[in-house]
């Protein structure tokens, strides 16, 4: 999957394992041109973190590090995964 490179978008591959980030993200709400490094730098770190974690969610858990398709979370893994996850989700969703 391409991405246009004025979209306001990152995504994560796990197949090349790599992160897109098109130069149009480099607008507010994330980055100001004009503003103050530590700003830019944290509202930059949200997006490269988030895609980051996509890694290692359920899709991301199905490939290695050079994007074999390789299950490598054993079945204990990945049911307290998605246990941690529901807790999440309920969490945030009340």
């Amino acid at each position: 999957v391409k991405l246009h490179p004025v979209l306001l978008n990152a995504m994560y591959s796990a197949e090349s394992n790599a992160i897109t980030f098109p130069a149009g993200i480099l607008e507010p709400v994330f980055y100001r041109h004009n503003g103050h490094r530590a700003v830019n730098f944290g509202g930059i770190g949200v997006v490269i973190g988030h895609e980051i974690t996509h890694g290692f969610d359920l899709r991301g858990s199905q490939y290695d590090q050079d994007g074999n398709a390789v299950n490598w979370w054993t079945p204990k893994i990945k049911q307290q995964f998605k246990q941690r996850a529901k807790r999440l989700i309920d969490q945030y969703s009340s």
